[in-house]
């Protein structure tokens, strides 16, 4: 058997200069390249023809490149939820005094919040102080609905 050692040592140079690349680069494509010509110098330690020496390189670097690709393209399922949030729903605020932009600050978890009525909130509602109901939380804002529902006005009888 003629083992061509230079050949071989082309290789593992080749990977070793890849691999050293990959370090300064943070990527992964290159390590997989390096483990392309690893496996290519391999072949060539064991005397195999040089265009097989490049298919192996080709196969299993492009092979491991493109098999990374599409593991990281998969769907991958929706987030679940921020416990957090959905724990703040339904909690109940104060608000004492409205501001004209249509905010109010509160003291909620020991911090201060910014709130807003929801959008369906009646104006007259939107404006009294008393009890809110966290709705939902959107970012550092808490969009709340008055805790008691609105009564609509039925005119009186005579």
């Amino acid at each position: 058997m003629d083992v061509d050692l230079d050949g071989a040592r082309l290789w593992w140079i080749a990977s070793g200069l890849l691999l050293a690349l990959e370090l300064f680069s943070g990527t992964v494509f290159l390590l997989l390249l390096a483990i392309g010509l690893a496996c290519a110098g391999l072949v060539a330690w064991g005397g195999g023809a040089v265009t097989l020496q490049m298919l192996t390189a080709a196969l299993i670097g492009g092979g491991a490149m493109l098999a990374l690709r599409t593991w990281r393209r998969r769907p991958r399922g929706d987030a679940p939820p921020d416990i957090g949030l959905v724990l703040d729903r339904g909690q109940a605020v104060h608000v004492s005094r409205w501001r004209a932009d249509g905010t109010a600050s509160v003291q909620y978890r020991g911090a201060h919040w910014v709130v807003r009525c929801t959008d369906d909130t009646p104006a007259a509602q939107a404006q009294s102080t008393g009890e809110f109901i966290i709705v939902d939380v959107e970012g550092t804002m808490l969009r709340v609905r008055p805790a008691t529902p609105a009564t609509p006005s039925t005119p009186r009888s005579p």
